[in-house]
């Protein structure tokens, strides 16, 4: 008994190693080239030394196999790189444990500020330090009564520093990680970061001064000329409808009844979801676009807080989506800059009510002409960009 014992432990380790040894060669030819952390020696109270020190990121001998998961970020939070890494660990049996720590960097040498442990065979999809002493983890957990082998919910923890400790402040439900949307930066000239945004309540809606809107991920340029977002729509409707506001529902209905036929049937004002502190009194360049699982309706516009005239540096391109399923709406914002083409006559008026309408007459008339040389960037630019993007649950 006790041979058959020492055999099935065996067997067991080595399938564990040879799952690990693929991820490690699956990896290493892209991920070791650019990671910075060529040697670490972190806590483990788990080993008899304590410790566990790893030689270009990971670590096989004395029954351990252990490894820095390829999700890592570094920052300058005053003055001082911190650093996020996950560690993953087995030291024999089945499991495969998660640990998260907090790296500072001290003459070149990254030491452990503080970790967490993260539990047993969970995924880790995203990480993102923010907010000086903020870690956004994106995580696949395990449900109630779900075998180890394979979690599915999917969830947003936002942890805050405060000493030597990582206190939780956030949880939140994340139906889509940023890894599960690709996009090709290359045709609108930029580079856009990721972003996860936790989840904002109507209970702390008047003191934050944003919309209620469930996590969801966003992708921006570091100007913020372009500003992208993929929000669950299920959750979305819920927490609206909660609170007994049909600001949401109507919008999605309006948008669906748009996308319909073959014309579309808006006019200002178009709604914008998540809705936005202005109105959208000026639309014109209606038309649909369909990015690689879903359609939706672009346009240019502007949001005012005031009935004052339109002016120029005002004008942005909405695109407002939805996926072929109905799981996520597409919010895309991008700032044009109006170019010598356009006559400056057209920003003439009278600073009235009667003058606002009449150069919105004029606009909706006339600028519909300079689509193709008016706008930086341009409007062709901007649909092949809508027409890139591609959600795909992993």
């Amino acid at each position: 008994m006790k041979e058959n014992g020492r055999l099935l432990r065996f067997l067991l380790f080595s399938m564990i190693f040879i799952v690990l040894n693929d991820f490690f060669l699956l990896t290493s030819s892209s991920f070791s080239e650019a990671f910075p952390f060529k040697s670490l020696t972190l806590p483990l109270k788990e080993i008899k030394d304590g410790t566990i020190t790893l030689k270009d990121w990971e670590l096989k001998e004395k029954g351990i196999i252990a490894g820095i998961e390829p999700v890592y970020e570094i920052t300058d939070w005053g003055g001082q790189k911190i650093a996020a890494v996950v560690l993953f660990y087995n030291l024999g049996g089945s499991g495969v444990y998660k640990r998260l720590f907090i790296l500072k960097n001290e003459k070149n040498i990254w030491k452990p500020l503080c970790y967490k442990d993260l539990g047993d065979r969970v995924k880790v999809r995203y990480l993102s330090l923010q907010n000086h002493g903020r870690i956004y983890l994106g995580l696949i957990e395990h449900k109630k009564d779900e075998p180890l082998c394979c979690p599915t919910k999917r969830i947003l923890r936002v942890y805050e520093i405060r000493g030597k400790k990582l206190n939780p402040i956030h949880l939140s439900t994340l139906p889509i990680f940023p890894d599960e949307i690709s996009l090709n930066e290359k045709i609108i000239g930029k580079r856009l970061i990721k972003r996860v945004v936790p989840r904002v309540s109507f209970s702390s809606h008047g003191k934050k001064g944003k919309t209620p809107c469930p996590s969801h991920c966003l992708f921006f340029s570091m100007d913020k000329t372009i500003i992208l977002r993929v929000i669950p729509l299920k959750e979305f409707l819920d927490m609206w409808l909660r609170e007994g506001d049909l600001t949401v529902k109507i919008a999605v209905e309006r948008l669906k009844r748009a996308l319909k036929g073959d014309r579309i049937y808006l006019r200002a004002p178009v709604d914008i979801l998540p809705p936005r502190p202005g109105l959208n009194d000026f639309s014109i360049l209606f038309e649909k676009i369909s990015f690689k699982n879903g359609t939706g309706v672009g346009f240019i516009g502007r949001l005012t807080k005031d009935l004052l005239c339109v002016n120029k540096d005002e004008l942005k391109y909405f695109y407002q989506g939805l996926s072929h399923d109905q799981k996520y709406i597409i919010d895309l914002e991008v700032k044009l800059k109006v170019l010598k083409d356009v006559p400056d006559y057209l920003w003439d008026c009278d600073q009235t009510v009667k003058g606002l309408k009449k150069q919105i007459e004029i606009l909706q008339r006339e600028l519909p002409k300079y689509e193709k040389s008016g706008f930086s960037p341009s409007i062709r630019t901007i649909r092949a960009f809508i027409g890139s993007i591609s959600i795909k649950e992993k």
